[in-house]
């Protein structure tokens, strides 16, 4: 499974730049809870800089998820906030998914609502080239 976006235009370079790698995700509680809830499908931004997979707060809720745990999160401007951990099923396209744990972080004024971090793309090969504007993301 292959996402790929193909620039032919400096405006298409210049939207990686600026936006970075985003993709569609979808987003649900994985099997077994007692409630269904409908799965979200969200923006994602593809960020090598994260460890893990963050989903902007409030998308637990939506989602039903129960807390499965806390750790902290260090960001460039601040060092070991405190934050929630869930279990969230992320599905890609064609059907693949993984479910992972995910911290709920606030991702305001943001034009995605899921950060996808290094637990995912040790599963992958990301490619990203500036001089042509593409990424793409192989499972």
């Amino acid at each position: 499974m292959l996402y790929e976006e193909t620039a032919v235009t400096v405006g298409r370079r210049h939207r990686l730049k600026t936006c970075g790698p985003i993709i569609s995700v979808r987003l649900e509680r994985p099997p077994g809870g007692t409630e269904p809830y409908p799965p979200l499908d969200v923006t994602a931004l593809i960020d090598t800089g994260a460890c893990g997979v963050y989903i902007q707060a409030g998308i637990a809720d939506e989602l039903g998820l129960p807390v499965v745990g806390s750790g902290t999160v260090s960001t460039p401007t601040h060092r070991g906030e405190p934050v929630s951990l869930y279990r969230v099923k992320l599905t890609f396209s064609a059907g693949f998914y993984l479910e992972m744990q995910a911290a709920e972080v606030p991702l305001e004024r943001q034009q995605y609502r899921c950060l996808i971090g290094r637990d995912v793309l040790k599963h992958a090969r990301f490619t990203y080239d500036g001089l042509t504007g593409t990424f793409s993301l192989d499972f």
